[in-house]
């Protein structure tokens, strides 16, 4: 049952953003289907951008958004953006279920200084 409530979990947080950030910039196809397969296809090239040292960083995310352009059918520009987009509505979804789920408070604090 856990293992179920994980998968289910994974799902809603690197799917959904992805779905909300295409319907953002006005992709036609918007579908879970066609959002994980440009994720899959995002990460692929993201990959091979990191096979190149140096600019590797910045050249993997330019072939992720041609990724996503391409799969999602959209601009570049839209493509960037559903890079951008998807980044940010992930972060905040994930911190939504840490503070949910009370795992900022299990984080130890450090020891003040007394002296």
């Amino acid at each position: 049952m856990a293992w179920l409530l994980l998968v289910i979990l994974a799902f809603f947080v690197s799917l959904l953003p992805m779905k909300l950030a295409a319907m953002i910039v006005g992709a036609h196809r918007t579908g879970f289907g066609w959002c994980f397969l440009a994720t899959v296809v995002a990460g692929g090239l993201h990959a091979v951008g990191l096979l190149f040292p140096g600019p590797g960083n910045l050249f993997s995310v330019l072939l992720a958004a041609a990724g996503y352009s391409a799969i999602l059918r959209t601009s570049y520009a839209g493509g960037l953006a559903v890079t951008v987009l998807q980044f940010i509505i992930a972060a905040g979804l994930a911190v939504m279920i840490a503070v949910i789920l009370g795992i900022p408070y299990a984080i130890p604090r450090p020891l003040p200084i007394v002296l």
